[in-house]
């Protein structure tokens, strides 16, 4: 026949060949590619093809079903791939037929179910069939130097796709589907004539995939939206016409007033002024849910990078890894329950919880009193074992005048500490939270973020910092564009905040020479520069710079959430959010709707 596997004789059916296959068939591997040279691999790619060369799948392994689950057929000169390749191999997790001269797939490899690498480089594909996107194992996809002209539009749908590489084609677009992928971390695409996105971002896997990720966001948000399990305690807000809640705030408010049966100011003591915000209603609850749950999320995942190398970061969670489960348990993670708050996330939800005891009135007394009842009880129904990892929040707990004066013993404390207090991060998710109940009177916000941080960390730069931080939150409540948010927050806090791309941050040499009140105000930043946040992929990038990463994951969930909304969260990380958590959570959150007089 001519053509020969490897170093073993021409393939025919006798005796020594099927030895051969016997021993690969039990190692699971076939291996029929060929071992070129550099003057032979020249050669090869000019199409000057051996007698060695294959030109066809070895019949043997077509005759029959086996178990074969890696194929490398690489450097041959196959044209064509049987249809019944899927049938004859059917647990196939890795090909490679790199190099061979491939014009197109069959569309039965969509029935390779368990594939999840897949190497065409050096062919002649053209195009690659819709079918391609229905491979639900494929981690890997290589179609680079080829003859592509396009890729199919559903190429997003695979959703384990964590590298792509379509360089050296023909391509004038790259489907913005791609930018359904949260997993997707290498997506190689030089060497085209791209159009859509621009060639020069083409050239760059990270700029491309930021600008995949920004085009995709209404298709993202429309797959699976989270369902919040809303549950009104009064009864005229059910009675509004959904179509007057979805149209304005200003409409929907006076639509409440001028009801036969108007809402008690008792019941809705946080109602808005008719002007307060330019989203809809429904859109101002998803993004009040998005605001706590965002927090939430951030702390507990935060326990998973928190201290560790980068290299372990990527080690642990890269590939779209990281959730709940997936949290490597050492000694400082053995502190924490997976999915229940830490002290940094609960320290915000005493601000939440005082905000409905008190109807939006925050008091340095009563957040004293708060938190030293957290240090001996923790929150009732939520963590009833609570570790402090705030050295200055201890302190101020063990000092016997904190109930009387808090921001007395605060200034003294901090005046101890000195700018070491600005390592200390704990007062910021508390600030996140202050921003929550007037967010309309960005003046009362920031006073009430100031008397907040001034009974823990009573440091001018941290106040400042609080200060910020609650504005931010403010401002994207109030609905506005994140140009005009940069340009209204305190940015003296931050001065090269331009410098913000977290994908370079954790490499610029700089990121170390910063404090860490620098670091979680770049962070915060960050979340601004998206026009359409990605909620995953973003915290996942805050998160995998490491260092405090619980404070950093509450800040920047918080803020990402409150712009994402909870309908566009992943749902697998809420779904990994203690049961005991999440009905805490959805109890009063259902009670501050309520409270704001919001659907």
């Amino acid at each position: 026949m001519g053509n020969v596997i490897g170093n073993a004789s021409p393939v025919e059916k006798d005796e020594g060949t099927e030895e051969w296959l016997k021993d690969i068939q039990e190692n699971r591997i076939l291996d029929f590619s060929r071992k070129v040279t550099h003057s032979q691999f020249l050669k090869h790619i000019r199409q000057e093809y051996t007698e060695a060369c294959l030109n066809d799948l070895p019949w043997s392994i077509l005759e029959n079903v086996n178990l074969y689950r890696q194929v490398n057929g690489s450097f041959n000169n196959i044209s064509s791939l049987s249809t019944n390749l899927p049938l004859r191999i059917p647990h196939l997790t890795h090909v490679n037929l790199s190099y061979n001269s491939l014009a197109e797939l069959p569309s039965s490899i969509a029935l390779l179910f368990h594939l999840k690498e897949l190497l065409l480089r050096g062919n002649r594909l053209v195009f690659l069939p819709e079918e391609v996107c229905l491979l639900p194992e494929l981690e890997m996809l290589d179609v680079s130097y080829n003859q592509l002209q396009s890729l199919p539009k559903g190429i997003g749908k695979l959703q384990k796709l964590t590298k792509l590489n379509v360089s050296h084609n023909f391509l004038r677009s790259i489907p913005c589907s791609l930018g359904l992928n949260p997993h997707l971390c290498v997506l190689v695409a030089n060497n085209n004539m791209c159009t859509n996105p621009p060639q020069e971002v083409c050239n760059n896997s990270n700029e491309l995939l930021f600008y995949l990720h920004k085009h995709a966001p209404e298709v993202l948000c429309s797959r699976n939206r989270n369902q919040f399990p809303r549950i009104r305690s009064n009864v005229a807000r059910s009675q509004l016409d959904d179509d007057v809640r979805t149209q304005n705030v200003a409409s929907y408010v006076q639509t409440l007033t001028q009801t036969s049966k108007p809402a008690s100011r008792a019941k809705t003591p946080l109602v808005f002024p008719t002007h307060g915000t330019k989203w809809s209603p429904d859109d101002l609850r998803d993004k009040i849910i998005g605001l706590v749950y965002g927090a939430v999320l951030g702390d507990t995942l935060g326990v998973a990078t928190e201290y560790l190398m980068a290299d372990e970061i990527n080690f642990y969670y890269g590939d779209g890894r990281l959730d709940h489960h997936t949290i490597v348990q050492d000694e400082h993670r053995s502190h924490f329950q997976r999915g229940k708050t830490t002290c940094v996330s609960d320290f915000a939800l005493l601000i939440f919880d005082s905000i409905l005891r008190w109807s939006g009135v925050l008091d340095e007394l009563e957040l004293a009193r708060c938190l030293l009842d957290y240090s001996t009880k923790g929150i009732k129904d939520l963590n009833s074992e609570p570790l402090i990892t705030s050295s200055v929040v201890n302190r101020l707990l063990s000092q016997e005048r904190f109930l009387q004066d808090p921001h007395g013993i605060a200034r003294e404390t901090a005046q101890l500490f000195n700018e070491a207090i600005c390592e200390d991060l704990h007062a910021l998710p508390m600030a996140i939270m202050s921003g929550l109940p007037q967010f309309y009177n960005l003046s009362e916000v920031q006073s009430n973020a100031t008397r907040v941080c001034r009974t823990t960390h009573n440091h001018d730069r941290v106040v400042k910092s609080a200060s910020l931080l609650a504005s931010m939150v403010a401002l994207i409540l109030q609905g506005c564009e994140m140009d005009h948010v940069n340009k209204t927050t305190d940015i003296h806090i931050f001065p090269d905040r331009e410098k913000t791309n977290i994908s370079e941050l954790a490499n610029d040499r700089t990121w170390e020479e910063k404090d860490e009140l620098d670091r979680v105000i770049s962070a915060a930043y960050f979340c601004l520069e998206e026009k359409e946040p990605h909620f995953e992929m973003m915290l996942r990038k805050v998160l995998f710079l490491g260092g405090q990463s619980r404070i950093y994951g509450t800040v920047c969930g918080s803020i990402l959430g409150c712009r994402s909304g909870y309908a566009c969260m992943p749902a697998r990380w809420i779904e990994g959010i203690h049961s005991s958590v999440t009905e805490w959570l959805n109890e009063r959150l259902n009670h501050l709707l309520d409270m704001m007089g919001l659907p």
